[in-house]
C-alpha cells in the first residue's frame, strides 16, 4: 500500500502520474534500513485540471500495456483524466506481480486499445494456476481494473486502505513465476539431451529443461533437414525472463 499512499499524495496535489508501471516503482531503503517504495518518473504527469491536448488529438503518451481506457481517450465529452486512471494502471501492475503475466498482451496499439476498452482479464488462477492470490485480494485487483472508472476505488488512499485491511490474512509468499508456454515439455534431463531428443523426434514443440535454477528452452529451427536441424537454446532468467540465444 506504500505505492498507493504515494499516488494519493500526488493526486491530492492535483497531478495524475499517467505512467504507473513496474519500471516507475522503485524499492529503496531508508536510514534505518527499512524498504520503502518510491514512485519515479513524473516526466509525463499532468495537472488533472489542465488541458489534455494529447488525448484530444488522438496521441498517446505512456506504455500501452499499462494504460487505462481514459489514457486512450475513452471519456465522455467534458470529462478529464483523473487519479483513477493511475489506479487502473496500478491494478495491472498488481495483476502481473501475482500471476507473472500482464492481464492484456497484444502486438499492436489497436489490439491494446480494444483490450483495455472491452476485454475482461482472466481470473488469477486462469492466468496462472500456480498463483496463490486470495479471493479477497483478487477482488480488489479486479475492482481497480474496471473499465468504467466510476466502479473503481475513488482514491488511491481508499485502495491502499482496502489492501491494508486484508493484509494480515495474506500469504508472505512471493508472486508466482510466469507460466510455461502451452506446448512446453518440462524435463529434468540435461539440456543437451532435451535438445537431441527434440531433433531426433522431429518435435516442433518447445522443450524446456530445468538445471541449476535456470530455465532453458530449446526449439528446433524451421526449414532445416531432419538430420541437420539446429537447436536454438534460450536461457531464461527466472526473475526477469530475459532470453539469451545461442545456436548449436
Amino acid at each position: 500500500s506504500q505505492a498507493l499512499m504515494g499516488l494519493d499524495a500526488i493526486h491530492r496535489a492535483g497531478i495524475v502520474h499517467r505512467d504507473v508501471s513496474p519500471e516507475n516503482l522503485m524499492i529503496a531503503r531508508d536510514d534505518e534500513g527499512d524498504e520503502r517504495v518510491k514512485i519515479i518518473d513524473l516526466g509525463i504527469a499532468k495537472s488533472s485540471g489542465s488541458e489534455d491536448n494529447n488525448t484530444k488529438t488522438g496521441m498517446f503518451v505512456g506504455k500501452w500495456k499499462y494504460c487505462s481506457p481514459e489514457h486512450l481517450g475513452m471519456l465522455k465529452p467534458g470529462e478529464r483524466i483523473d487519479g483513477r486512471a493511475d489506479l487502473y494502471s496500478f491494478g495491472i501492475v498488481l495483476y502481473e506481480m501475482l500471476t507473472g503475466v500482464p492481464p492484456f498482451q497484444a502486438d499492436t496499439p489497436h489490439a491494446y486499445l480494444m483490450m483495455h476498452s472491452q476485454t475482461r482479464p482472466r481470473s488469477i488462477r486462469e492466468a496462472n494456476p500456480k498463483a496463490a492470490a486470495s479471493p479477497e485480494l483478487e477482488a480488489l485487483v479486479f475492482r481497480a481494473l474496471e473499465k468504467d472508472r466510476a466502479f473503481r476505488f475513488a482514491t488511491a488512499r481508499e485502495f491502499g486502505q482496502a489492501i491494508d485491511a486484508i493484509a494480515p490474512s495474506l500469504s508472505d509468499a512471493g508472486g508466482a513465476p510466469p507460466p510455461m508456454p502451452p506446448n512446453a515439455e518440462v524435463t529434468n534431463e540435461a539440456t543437451r539431451v532435451a535438445e537431441r531428443r527434440a531433433i531426433e523426434t522431429h518435435d516442433a514443440n518447445t522443450v524446456v529443461s530445468i538445471a541449476q535454477d535456470a530455465l532453458t528452452v530449446a526449439t528446433p529451427q524451421a526449414g532445416v533437414s531432419a538430420v541437420k536441424k539446429t537447436a536454438v537454446k534460450k536461457t531464461l532468467d527466472r526473475r526477469g525472463m530475459k532470453a539469451t540465444t545461442a545456436a548449436r
